[in-house]
């Protein structure tokens, strides 16, 4: 993880942001693979309505006031309370994947949600140590990305 950490801190601000785009749309993709095999994929879900608004909202105001509320506010919250930082993955992870479990009521999308909450959480925790780079719009961008892959994979499927 240190290897992983020491990369990201010695990449460029677009490679970074664009790496960690690709690590979010690779663990969906993965944790998709291993929910279908388990069979934990909901076969009902509901199609969502493709309206502006959906676009909009996982485009702009999502990323902006998720990445402020499970990234930003508990990780500088309890930043001085850890010496090794690995705990703020999951006291910001965690409380993302509920959030998504109680919008959408199904188990897949707070397995989802955690995984990318983890690796949102270590993109801010990354960015906080590089002076080039603001960590909560790095991260809001980095979620807005992938946001936008997600909304033209549903746009394609669907």
């Amino acid at each position: 993880m240190e290897h992983l950490k020491l990369k990201l801190l010695s990449m460029k601000r677009y490679q970074f942001i664009l790496t960690m785009i690709g690590i979010s749309i690779l663990m969906m993709m993965v944790s998709s693979f291993i929910l279908d095999t388990l069979d934990l994929i909901a076969k009902e879900r509901p199609v969502e309505q493709k309206s502006f608004w959906y676009f909009f909202s996982a485009l702009i105001p999502a990323p902006i006031v998720e990445t402020y509320v499970f990234q930003k506010l508990p990780i500088d919250f309890f930043w001085e309370s850890f010496s090794k930082k690995w705990p703020l993955l999951f006291i910001s992870a965690v409380p993302f994947g509920v959030l998504h479990y109680f919008k959408e009521y199904f188990i897949r999308d707070i397995i989802y949600a955690f995984g990318l909450g983890l690796i949102f959480a270590y993109a801010y925790i990354v960015a906080r140590k590089r002076e080039d780079m603001n960590p909560l719009a790095a991260v809001i961008v980095i979620h807005a990305g992938y946001n936008l892959f997600v909304v033209v994979a549903h746009l394609i499927v669907d």
